[in-house]
This record gives C-alpha cells, sequence and structure tokens, in this order.
C-alpha cells in the first residue's frame, strides 16, 4: 500500500548516505522493499519516481528498472536532473537511446543545466546535452558561456567538444 510504501520511505531517509546523498549498497531495508516491489511487477515508471526523489543509484537495480520502462512513461525533467546531477549514466544511456528530450534551461543550484554538467566534470553527460539541443553559447546570470565554464574549471574535452560544436571564442 501508499501507506507502507511512505513508512519505508521515510525510514530510507534516515539511512547514512554519500556527500552527495545518494546511497548504492544492498542492505538498506528501502532499497530491498523497492527491489521486492520491482520483482513482484510495481509499475516501473512508478518506482523509478521513487528513487529519484530518494537519490537511490544502486546500478543493479537501475538496469532492473530501466529496462521495464517505457519512454512515454518518464517524467523527463525529473529523469534529466536526476541524470546531471548524480551523474547517472545508465538513465542518461536510456533518455538518449530513447531520444527524451532534455529540458534545456533548467537549473539546478542556480546554474543552467548544461554548466552544472560542465562545473563538476561531467564530460559525458555535457556532451549529452550539447547534442540534445543545449545552446553552447548561453550565457548565465553572471553573463558566464559553458565555454567559460569549461575553461575556468579546467575541462579541457569539453571546451573542445563546445568549440566543435560552434561556441563563440
Amino acid at each position: 500500500s501508499s501507506e507502507f510504501i511512505n513508512g519505508k520511505i521515510e525510514e530510507f531517509k534516515s539511512v547514512p548516505r554519500e556527500d552527495d546523498n545518494s546511497i548504492e549498497y544492498a542492505g538498506d531495508p528501502s532499497l530491498q522493499l523497492i527491489n521486492k516491489l520491482e520483482d513482484a511487477g510495481y509499475p516501473a515508471h512508478k518506482l523509478l519516481d521513487i528513487m529519484l526523489e530518494n537519490n537511490i543509484i544502486d546500478p543493479e537495480l537501475f538496469d532492473k528498472v530501466i529496462s521495464k520502462i517505457k519512454p512515454d512513461e518518464i517524467d523527463a525533467n525529473k529523469a534529466w536532473f536526476f541524470v546531471v546531477k548524480n551523474n547517472q549514466m545508465q538513465l542518461l544511456e536510456f533518455l538518449t537511446t530513447n531520444n527524451i528530450a532534455c529540458p534545456i534551461d533548467a537549473k539546478i543550484d542556480g546554474l543552467q543545466i548544461l554548466n552544472f554538467a560542465i562545473e563538476k566534470g561531467r564530460t559525458g553527460i555535457a556532451k549529452a546535452l550539447i547534442e540534445n539541443g543545449a545552446d553552447v553559447n548561453a550565457k548565465d546570470k553572471d553573463d558566464l558561456t559553458p565555454l567559460n565554464m569549461a575553461t575556468y574549471f579546467s575541462h579541457l574535452d569539453i571546451a573542445e567538444f563546445l568549440i566543435k560544436k560552434g561556441a563563440n571564442l
């Protein structure tokens, strides 16, 4: 029931996590609950929502859940936000393979989604954002472009890719 699941999620919130607020060990009771729900046929897109909302990044569980999701059931904004924020490459592959559009104008911690990925050095994600329509010359509130961010944080591979994609020097 929803009440039972919500209770387990509250238990989950009290579990110690990594610096990025994620967990990836199988000993957590909430992680075990999600595994059981997945095995029992609980709708995959709802399980993914629970995982995204609670920063559950267990790779094996992601594979199981993602393999059962239909692209039209996924909340694209929430999924892309999670990919960029948590460097979740499995979900990135699902989104790009299924041509699920990225919310290019979205912001994470006050930064444009592409600038956030660049600041964190998430090359694969930054490239995917650019390939999915992120403006390589967009300026943020401080007038910084993605190329400014890449060079400032010494992410030369991203800077080279931005230039290849038309970033204004």
